[in-house]
């Protein structure tokens, strides 16, 4: 193979860190054990913890020390320094199988000018129930997708946010496409940055393949607090897309969304309305609520199979995450107010 073949055939892949030090050892590890040999990795951090001190200990990397802070930013540090005809990206607290870039690589020669794929638990981790939740769960905080999927200019606002599009922690672009349509919009706060980028080389009449062949393995929000405050962002981020975008298409998809989020709170809480404005006794509104509150349970573990205890707990969880989120789109439409 020349020189200018094994260029054209490599695949950057760009890890933003920041203060991963409790996780970056395993994710350089799977890639040090990455199938297929032409393929890069550059690291960008922004940490003042060990993160930078573990990453040098891997002769394969190419570490970039930047100084401003931002998940954006870092991306489109790495994509200016890359070397590859692809660049795939994931996190400071993910894995790669083995068999990743092949999967990417592989999907890249059926012509699609980006793929994505699943985010999953990692197999060997002892999950409580709100990493579990995550994977779980009926909104989708990460992708995890049982067949492919294809987005197109024509069917993306008829998928998402439904159904997520790949996460910016598995994603592969060429980058022919990514000089042609633009980087990472550096404005993004929280969330919904690669939605858009996602969304803008889709504009262009490019396609996205979603496979659940190519896997990442992520290690998940353990608390609620830190769940809340990861969901609150993508709100922001929604709205920032809103804004961003404003077309009609997206405006019925947010819409839509939204009413089907406050709708699934209000139908929970309409007893107690009912009980507040007399038309009915306490005890009457509270039985009500605990009879939806369990339909919706028992749909949870029929659809995934869980215990009824463990459905309740998802339940619940739905109407906080929903709540989250839609504070963090109301807060964000009030701070550009």
């Amino acid at each position: 193979m020349s020189y200018e073949e094994k260029a054209n055939d490599l695949i950057t892949i760009v890890v933003p860190t920041k203060n991963c030090e409790r996780t970056i050892d395993l994710l350089m590890e799977s890639l040090s054990r990455l199938r297929g040999s032409n393929f890069e990795v550059v690291v960008v951090d922004n940490s003042v913890d060990r993160t930078p001190d573990i990453v040098a200990k891997y002769p394969f990397v190419r570490l970039i020390r930047v100084s401003r802070s931002g998940l954006n930013y870092a991306r489109n540090v790495g994509i200016r320094a890359a070397k590859g005809s692809i660049i795939a990206f994931t996190d400071g607290d993910c894995a790669v199988t083995e068999d990743w870039i092949l999967n990417i690589k592989e999907a890249m020669k059926k012509g699609y000018a980006v793929v994505g794929g699943s985010v999953k638990l990692p197999p060997e981790v002892k999950a409580n129930v709100l990493m579990e939740y995550v994977q779980e769960g009926f909104i989708p905080i990460f992708t995890d997708y049982s067949e492919e999927i294809i987005l197109t200019k024509d069917n993306f606002f008829k998928l998402v946010p439904f159904m997520r599009p790949p996460s910016g922690n598995n994603l592969a672009f060429k980058r022919e496409v990514l000089e042609e349509v633009g980087l990472f919009d550096e404005e993004y706060r929280g969330g919904y940055d690669e939605v858009d980028l996602e969304w803008r080389i889709c504009e262009r009449g490019y396609r996205i393949l979603c496979t659940p062949k190519i896997i990442v393995y992520h290690y998940h929000r353990n608390t609620l607090r830190a769940l809340v405050k990861q969901v609150h962002g993508y709100g922001r981020g929604h709205f920032l897309f809103l804004k961003k975008h404003r077309k009609p298409s997206f405006l019925r998809m947010t819409y839509a969304l939204f009413l089907s989020w406050i709708g699934a709170i209000t139908v929970l809480m309409l007893p107690v309305c009912f009980a507040l404005g007399r038309y009915m006794s306490i005890g009457w509104a509270f039985a009500i609520d605990f009879i939806l509150f369990m339909l919706y349970s028992l749909m949870y573990k029929i659809k995934r199979r869980i215990r009824l205890m463990k459905a309740m707990i998802y339940s619940a969880l739905d109407l906080v995450v929903s709540t989250a989120y839609i504070l963090g789109f109301i807060r964000e439409a009030l701070r550009g107010a």
